[in-house]
């Protein structure tokens, strides 16, 4: 088994003839890179997030945004 381990090979473990558990290699994880959107750092205005939305805007993301422009009940 340490040596399957170390090999980083699969197997199975049995208990009276029958497969119980199978060990299988960790699957490696994509490594993050980091400063995937460093470029963007310095030009969005620092109170972008900080406005509250307008009513338009505000109507689009809760659904109630209508195709003519108008903002209703979203066809409530």
């Amino acid at each position: 088994m340490e040596q399957a381990l170390a090999a980083g090979r699969e197997f199975t473990i049995m208990r009276d003839g029958k497969a119980v558990a199978k060990v299988v290699p960790i699957a490696e994880t994509k490594q993050r890179v980091p400063g995937r959107f460093a470029h963007l750092r310095g030009s969005l205005p620092p109170d972008l997030f900080d406005q509250p939305l307008g009513e338009d805007e505000l109507a689009a993301w809760e659904g109630r945004y209508s195709a003519d422009g108008d903002v209703g009940d979203g066809g409530r």
